[in-house]
């Protein structure tokens, strides 16, 4: 019978079967015209690399011959001499590993496969089976999981057993314990770092990493010459290894044999030692200490001054807005909270807020009992957050809305003095707006919410309704990141900062509503949320130089 060339692309390397009366006479890399191959080109120091027009196979393959006709391998089920399957039989595990085998046919294996299944079903329930499966080849129809094992077995009923490690698995968890190091060992060469290596690298660290032996994996051999190129070109190389390994016996450079387990200490890299700072402003030093006092006859503004003058040693300067009396004037007023829980009460009935900014310097920090602002503030102003363009610094920018938000606020207070009644009214479209719309424009049925009750006579109505309806209004909200090392300037809270190249009516003003900065040695990064009671018609903010761009 003539010969008949087969084609295999197995997992390490597709090859050609030469067959010659039924037998395997010849197994070789996949056989191909030299015009099927279009290498690519890398181009790196004034010279062009390019692979050889040939298949590479992992070394192992090229047994596949010896290894199928070899005297050593099973060519008929076996059973153990002394295994009686029957009903009755005795099957005498005792000799396990002790008693030798005899040859059996493939019926007879069959019957005995298929009744040990039926009986261990019917006696201890289908949980009783165990079954797994490799990740590789030459396991058959059913003891492969790409093929039908999950169906056989899902038909029976059987508990599946995971197989890790299996081979990945061990070289990446199993020899960390041997060599103390994990970034590279057993894997595959990453082809998506050649050409950077050959037009940049300077030096290449083989750390616990010996690719001239684990390279026989499902690139087969391809990356063999890449270490000849690098080397030709001048590129240094340091190998980290207890073992002078084979790559480090034919690339030369520097061999470094650490004890085993220890060579981590070597690692310079970020992240080796790591310290958690939380930091607090100042405003924690009011929050301490609950206490009963007598304020006296004060406005809100003035107990406002007063509590922050109180904190002199941290905070050296105030931004006070003056707040409106209530209906009956001026009352006595009586704390029993924190110092910064007063002033945080005080502020939200006044439609305002009670917070402390960092100074020029430690101990010189500012309390501020003021509204939120409405446009671009500080010395300098803070740059623009840019998501699109040529001045792009963020790396995210997300939005949300909660459409529930935006309320008309009412409410009314009972003067005790003369029983008169205050009532007063305000809408989220009625109060200061960033932006040339309010954010809940598009509600057509607006929600109202009724001023809960309070202190009346110590508080304004239009004040304390307007407040509520500000709150409210700040239903767009909005979440992102700075490009490390592309914005110019450190976030803070309660600034307000202009976003461009954004959807249209996103792009505009936005208040700071908290920063997470991240500092390590190599990276500042700033994570935030902003948000936004208003919305920009079109061209909100300013814009940028492309078309459709704000």
């Amino acid at each position: 019978m003539a010969a008949q060339d087969f084609t295999s692309c197995t997992n390490a390397g597709p090859i050609t079967v030469t067959v010659e009366d039924g037998k395997v006479v010849r197994v070789r890399p996949l056989v191909a015209e030299q015009g099927d191959f279009r290498p690519w080109t890398i181009e790196a120091g004034g010279r062009s690399y390019s692979p050889p027009k040939k298949f590479n196979l992992a070394p192992f393959v090229f047994s596949e011959r010896d290894r199928l006709y070899s005297q050593d391998r099973i060519k008929t089920p076996l059973k153990r001499v002394n295994f009686d399957p029957g009903p009755a039989g005795k099957r005498n595990p005792e000799s396990r590993g002790k008693a030798g085998y005899e040859p059996i046919g493939w019926d007879e294996a069959i019957e005995i496969v298929a009744g040990e299944l039926k009986r261990v079903k019917d006696a201890h329930g289908p949980s009783a089976i165990a079954a797994m499966t490799s990740s590789h080849h030459n396991w058959g129809m059913v003891g492969y999981k790409m093929s039908a094992f999950t169906r056989f077995f899902n038909l029976i009923g059987h508990t599946p057993v995971l197989d890790n490690p299996d081979s990945w698995e061990g070289w990446h968890w199993g020899a960390t314990h041997s060599y103390g190091f994990y970034w590279r060992l057993g894997m595959p060469e990453p082809y998506d770092l050649l050409e950077d290596a050959l037009q940049n690298a300077e030096m290449i660290v083989f750390w616990s990493n010996d690719p001239d032996t684990t390279r026989g994996v499902y690139t087969g051999q391809d990356a063999a010459i890449w270490r000849q190129w690098l080397k030709d070109k001048g590129v240094k190389m340091v190998f980290i290894d207890p073992f002078h390994n084979y790559t480090a016996a034919a690339m030369g450079g520097k061999w470094i044999a650490p004890r085993i387990g220890t060579d981590t200490a070597m690692q310079s890299e970020p992240g080796q030692s790591r310290q958690t700072v939380l930091v607090h402003d100042d405003s924690v030093l009011l929050n301490r200490d609950e206490r009963a006092h007598l304020l006296g006859k004060k406005s809100d503004h003035q107990v406002a001054k007063d509590l922050f003058d109180g904190a002199r040693q941290h905070i050296r300067t105030t931004q006070i807005d003056t707040t409106k009396p209530g209906s009956d004037g001026t009352a006595t007023q009586f704390q029993r909270m924190t110092d910064m829980q007063l002033l945080r009460q005080l502020a939200r009935r006044n439609g305002m807020h009670a917070y402390v900014l960092p100074g020029d310097t430690p101990g010189a920090s500012i309390g501020v009992f003021k509204a939120l602002k409405t446009t671009p503030d500080g010395k300098p102003v803070l740059p623009p957050l840019v998501l699109v363009g040529t001045d792009r610094n963020m790396d995210s920018f997300t939005t949300r809305e909660d459409a529930q938000a935006p309320a008309t606020i009412t409410g009314q207070t009972l003067s005790v003095m003369d029983k008169s009644i205050s009532k007063a009214k305000v809408s989220f479209r009625n109060v200061d707006i960033l932006g040339a719309k309010a954010a809940g424009e598009s509600v057509r049925v607006g929600a109202t919410r009724i001023l809960p009750p309070g202190r009346d006579g110590l508080i304004d109505v239009e004040a304390a309704v307007k407040g509520a309806a500000e709150r409210h209004s700040y239903s767009f909200m909005a979440s992102g990141r700075v490009s490390t090392g592309m914005y110019p300037a450190v976030l803070s809270p309660y600034r307000v900062v202009t976003v461009k190249g954004v959807k249209e009516e996103h792009c505009g003003d936005y208040v700071i509503k908290s920063v997470n900065h991240r500092l390590t040695r190599s990276v500042y990064a700033q994570a935030f949320e902003l948000t936004r009671n208003g919305r920009s018609a079109a061209a909100g903010g300013g814009g940028l130089s492309m078309p459709g761009i704000t």
